[in-house]
């Protein structure tokens, strides 16, 4: 990075000598102007956030459109009010650049082991290291169609190093081998786009040899209740940057791509029409879908229970069918 900081030099004005029975040591005055300035360049440099980076880069990435003609509007014309969304506390802006969930809320039936179905609608889990070892074939013959398997993750803390999912290799293979369909995500905590690069070309290394069905996922998710996170203040416009560089580099070399989120990141923080041109993986553990805009996979729990694996395991729902871009699926009629 070039210094932004011009030295600026210091002159000493030379001071008239006192007459001899009075003469005192005195010290000669400065011109400050130099440092005043060091001092605002300084602050300058400081100001410059990773948040302000984000923006600029953000910002190179977005296609330059012309300023549309805008007509008067007739008086006689009325003009409808703008719908909101309710979230929480908040009151959100309907953005018309998404299309919205027309997903049959009544289709989706809750079994009593827990399982939701939706018509033809796909059974897939997701898994880490934390299921352990998986007995895929038992897995697969409890219904289970697809999984997204963790590649890899980096560390929420100061150091943020990644690592390789110990059962990583093992999942791919046995998975796969059973017949299920694999798509693979990265667990990511980058706080600039060189780390997202970073985590682009570690997943593309290790990617290398293996035939996936579904997208690769980029998962940029806050630490809830951490004060350490090292992604603590991460604005929106930077996580929507971040997915946009990772997924470039997944494209650039021949992979699917997917994005992952909750719905206080969709909301409240990314950007999703800038990434429109993605299947979205909606995070929300409830008994029905009630998320306002469209998405293709819906991971309904974090506690299900499947045949081949011990403890817990994330459960989920392909309601369009990624590996044939067939149109959404519809849910059962009577």
């Amino acid at each position: 990075m070039p210094d932004m900081m011009d030295r600026t030099t210091s002159t000493t004005v030379a001071e008239p000598r006192p007459p001899a029975h009075s003469r005192q040591r005195v010290r000669p005055q400065r011109n400050h102007t130099g440092l005043m300035v060091l001092t605002m360049l300084l602050s300058f440099i400081a100001a410059i956030t990773s948040s302000g980076i984000c923006y600029f880069y953000w910002l190179s990435l977005q296609p330059v459109e012309e300023a549309p003609i805008v007509a008067p509007i007739p008086e006689e014309e009325v003009i409808d009010p703008v719908e909101y969304i309710s979230f929480g506390n908040y009151q959100l802006p309907i953005n018309p650049d998404l299309a919205v969930n027309t997903y049959d809320q009544d289709g989706f039936i809750v079994g009593d082991d827990g399982i939701i179905s939706y018509g033809d609608a796909r059974l897939g889990i997701d898994v880490s290291s934390h299921q352990g070892d998986i007995d895929w074939q038992a897995v697969a013959d409890d219904g289970v169609s697809f999984a997204i398997i963790r590649l890899g993750f980096r560390g929420y803390g100061e150091e943020g190093v990644m690592i390789l999912d110990s059962h990583f290799h093992q999942n791919m293979v046995d998975a796969q081998a059973a017949g299920i369909d694999v798509g693979v995500y990265f667990f990511s905590q980058a706080t600039s786009v060189w780390e997202t690069l970073e985590e682009a070309y570690f997943v593309l290394e290790h990617l290398d040899g293996y035939e996936l069905q579904l997208p690769v996922v980029f998962d940029w998710e806050f630490i809830d209740n951490s004060s350490i996170a090292r992604t603590n203040g991460t604005t929106g416009q930077c996580i929507t940057l971040y997915n946009q560089v990772f997924n470039e580099q997944m494209q650039k070399a021949g992979y699917d791509t997917m994005i992952y989120f909750n719905q206080s990141l969709a909301y409240l923080y990314m950007e999703l029409d800038l990434l429109a041109d993605n299947p979205f993986w909606l995070a929300s553990y409830r008994n029905n879908p009630t998320y306002y805009y469209d998405f293709q996979i819906w991971q309904y729990s974090d506690k299900g229970a499947i045949d081949g694996i011990e403890g817990y395991v994330d459960l989920n729902l392909m309601l369009v069918d990624l590996t044939a871009e067939e149109e959404p699926l519809q849910a059962a009629t009577e």
